[in-house]
Parts: structure tokens; sequence; C-alpha cells
């Protein structure tokens, strides 16, 4: 288990911004149900993992595959990285999906929904499953 140090704090703060995550090519994950389920929908993307002393003792056999580095942080550290009000105890840092874009053809055919700047996160939880349940076939957030 490696301690997080300040210089890697910051640049995993970075990844708060489009910028940040286009310059690493990682993606921020918090909280241990989000980061249990990015983890079983995207095997092998995690790069690594954020907690405090106490959440690793709680959770011993998290599964994480090798070559995933695992960090243990401060809280403080924890609340500097986090983007959320209420900060959670572990973080993960994954790599962004090499997705190529489907056919025009394809979507033009099909029910599309294009979103921009969607700032609250239950707000797009709605419109996804808004989409899901209207059978739309592809979903374009910037």
């Amino acid at each position: 288990m490696n301690e997080l140090t300040v210089n890697h704090r910051k640049l995993l703060a970075t990844l708060s911004a489009g910028k940040g995550r286009k310059a690493t090519g990682l993606f921020l994950v918090e909280g241990l149900r989000a980061v249990a389920e990015m983890n079983s929908a995207m095997p092998g993307a995690m790069r690594e993992i954020i907690a405090t002393t106490a959440w690793w003792e709680e959770h011993p056999d998290f599964p994480v595959t090798s070559g995933v580095v695992r960090y243990v942080a401060k809280k403080t550290d924890i609340d500097r990285i986090s983007t959320l009000s209420t900060p959670q105890p572990v973080i993960a840092a994954f790599a962004i999906p090499e997705t190529p874009l489907p056919p025009v053809g394809e979507i033009a055919s099909q029910l599309t929904v294009a979103l921009d700047a969607v700032q609250d996160p239950g707000n797009l939880g709605t419109i996804i499953r808004l989409c899901d349940w209207w059978g739309v076939r592809h979903l374009f957030c910037s």
C-alpha cells in the first residue's frame, strides 16, 4: 500500500476538469458503490484506488486486479481530490475507454439524445433512465 504524495494528490485533483482528464486519460469515480459498479462494468480499467486507512480496514478484500496501485490517504487529502460536497472515503481513477462513435447512418436511423453541460448528476441519472425507458439507442454527453 502506497502513501499518497502531495504531487499525486494535486494530479488527481486536476481530473475534476475536462482538461485534466484529457491530459491524463483518466477519470475519477467516488464512493464504494460507484467504484465497485465501475470496476465490474469496466474490468481492467481501474488504474488506482485511494482510500482512508479506516476504509481499507473495513474493506480489506475489496476486489482489485493486479497492476492497480493502492493508496492510503488522509481524509483532508480525499476532501481536496473529491468533487462531491460530502466526500466519500474511497476514490478510484479509471482509464477513459477508447470507444469509437457509431457510424453516422446508424445514429441518424435510431433514436438519439445529445446533452450539453448537464451539471446535476441526479438530473443526468433521470435522463439516462428515461432514455432507457423510451428505447433511446445513443446518448451523447459533452
